[in-house]
């Protein structure tokens, strides 16, 4: 078989030799074959349920005389990336395998006959991080918005104090009016005590209309740098100043909030963990963390979906966990969970 179009590995299990085969080609029905038996076989039919195979990595599994297969498609722009795992040994690396990303497609013209996740009719989530990452993300991210915001407002009043302390007021004839489109212009010169200096400057639809041809403007230039300068009554000269303080005022508020609801609901996850119902739930799949522990290995949480005593469904994620300790949990694995009874959908993972 060409590269990225299909594997074959044969592997010794208990002192015999068996063969595991997949085809895989980038269209068309997949099959995972061993001693020839075909034991997998994925054909979804439609077009959406194509595109997202195209896209996503998918692991087969199955199993024989006690032990665990996992053949894992991935991919590429040169094609499909395939492996094999053993009970949990990746058989090409001879190392653990990474935890399983997705099962096969469970939407629309699916054709599995066993599924890794119960069929919902829509395809699988796609991967992302816990709600506390997600909390995380945000803040620094409205966070940063703040710094900038307050970056843009400090120079906007360094500016005006500068202007306020040492600008010069002169008149400037207008050369020329403009007009293309909404974009509004005017062509003016203004002489300071170097020289003339000849500029353009694009001004708001009203005030070009109140300009008149030829007529002179009054405007403000830095003393100590003459090109440097502002056409008077042009608009709100601490506007700028206003808006960017509004601004990161609004973005340190959320920032704010944002660490508030994620400390409230790392709260709700401890007191889940020690005062909680334990129930049973269901691991529905793996994030993989966009972090690394300290074996060097990608950080994982597993998904599940439990029920509360009013029968309601719920579904989390767990704590970030290493690669060994998420590999010990399989998609379909009952787990055990705890959730607050008057916080139904706040609940930590047991194991």
């Amino acid at each position: 078989m060409g590269p990225g179009r299909g594997r074959r590995w044969t592997v010794d299990i208990d002192g015999v030799t068996h063969t595991v085969e997949v085809p895989a080609p980038m269209l068309g029905p997949r099959v995972v074959r061993y001693d020839g038996e075909t034991v997998r076989r994925d054909d979804p039919s439609g077009l959406e349920a194509t595109l997202w195979r195209l896209r996503t990595t998918v692991e087969y599994r199955f199993g024989t005389r006690g032990h665990r297969f996992s053949v894992r498609v991935r991919p590429t722009f040169r094609g499909l990336a395939i492996s094999l795992a053993v009970d949990g040994i990746d058989v090409d690396v001879g190392r653990a395998a990474t935890p399983p990303i997705r099962p096969p497609w469970t939407g629309a013209g699916a054709a599995q006959p066993r599924l890794l996740v119960p069929p919902t009719g829509a395809p699988a989530p796609r991967p992302h991080a816990t709600v506390a990452d997600g909390f995380r993300r945000a803040a620094l991210f409205v966070a940063l918005l703040s710094l900038a915001g307050s970056i843009v407002a400090a120079g906007q009043v360094l500016d005006n104090v500068r202007f306020e302390a040492g600008s010069v007021r002169v008149l400037a004839d207008v050369l020329e009016k403009q007009r293309d489109g909404s974009r509004h212009q005017i062509v003016y010169q203004y002489r300071t005590h170097v020289g003339s200096y000849r500029a353009v400057a694009a001004l708001s639809q009203s005030f070009w209309e109140q300009v008149r041809f030829p007529s002179r403007i009054g405007l403000r230039y830095l003393a100590a740098e003459p090109p440097h300068h502002r056409i008077d009554g042009e608009a709100d000269e601490w506007l700028g100043t206003k808006l960017a303080f509004t601004f990161a005022v609004w973005a340190l508020a959320g920032a704010v909030l944002l660490t508030m609801l994620g400390r409230r609901r790392a709260a709700h996850v401890a007191r889940a963990l020690t005062h909680g119902i334990p129930v049973d739930a269901v691991v529905l799949g793996f994030d993989r963390l966009d972090r690394r522990g300290s074996d060097g290995g990608w950080l994982w949480s597993v998904r599940y979906a439990y029920r509360d005593g009013s029968l309601g469904r719920h579904e989390g994620t767990s704590d970030a966990l290493l690669e060994s300790a998420a590999a010990r949990y399989a998609p379909g694995d009952r787990v055990t969970v705890k959730y607050l009874p008057a916080h139904p959908s706040a609940s930590a993972f047991v194991g």
